[in-house]
């Protein structure tokens, strides 16, 4: 049997482990990163530049809660703030209590009753957010070939399957050539029978037919 598909799941298993390293690498890079330094944005009023198609995170320090902190960030008609108290993206110092995303080119009003950072999520890429999303797609092509190697492998045995039928063909053959076999055999015997009777039978016929068609044949003696 091929060990095609073992190598394969091997191999596979190797790509996930190598891949959740490289996630773990980047998870810690990320909980190091320096978000104050990084910042586009830190206090309490004034403006932010922006790019089209942009992501931002706001914090806020972590003296104050999520919930009793206000914040606006507009161009004056349109709020782009969006209030996410999610604690999973919280810094040393800061508070993560929203998100941003921006779609035009310059400056936001920013107004907020505590000191907030605003940090744009490239930072983040830069940092752990790049080898995060690499181990992710190696993931992916490790439980892929995971996949592949355990189908090979139940094929493989479906096949063996199917050649123990095929060796089980020879037995239906005798089966089919015993019954022919007995009827040439008992044929062969009839004719060698019928040869040997025929061959002892005239014979003695003609022994005894003889003599009686002579004793009829010969004629009558007048004396």
């Amino acid at each position: 049997m091929s060990k095609a598909p073992l190598f394969v799941m091997i191999g596979s298993g190797i790509v996930i482990v190598i891949s959740l390293m490289i996630i773990g690498f980047g998870g810690v890079a990320i909980v190091d990163i320096d978000v104050e330094s990084n910042a586009i944005f830190q206090g309490s009023s004034g403006s932010v530049p922006v790019e089209e198609y942009g992501t931002y995170t706001i914090l806020v320090n972590d003296q104050y809660r999520c919930d009793e902190t206000t914040v606006s960030i507009t161009d004056g008609t349109t709020e782009f703030f969006i209030s996410e108290c999610d604690r999973t993206f919280d810094e040393i110092g800061w508070r993560a209590i929203g998100v941003m995303e921006t779609n035009l080119n310059g400056e936001l009003s920013v107004s907020a009753n505590h000191e907030i950072i605003i940090v744009d999520d490239l930072v983040y890429l830069g940092e752990g957010g790049g080898l995060m999303a690499g181990g992710g797609a190696l993931c992916c092509i490790g439980i892929i070939g995971l996949v592949i190697g355990i189908v090979m492998s139940f094929n493989k045995k479906g096949k063996g399957g199917v050649q123990h039928v095929i060796i089980q063909q020879p037995m239906m053959q005798q089966q089919y050539q015993q019954p022919v076999q007995q009827q040439y055999q008992q044929s062969v015997q009839q004719q060698y029978q019928q040869s040997v009777q025929e061959q002892y039978q005239q014979p003695v016929q003609q022994q005894y037919q003889q003599p009686v068609q002579q004793q009829y044949q010969q004629p009558p003696n007048n004396s």
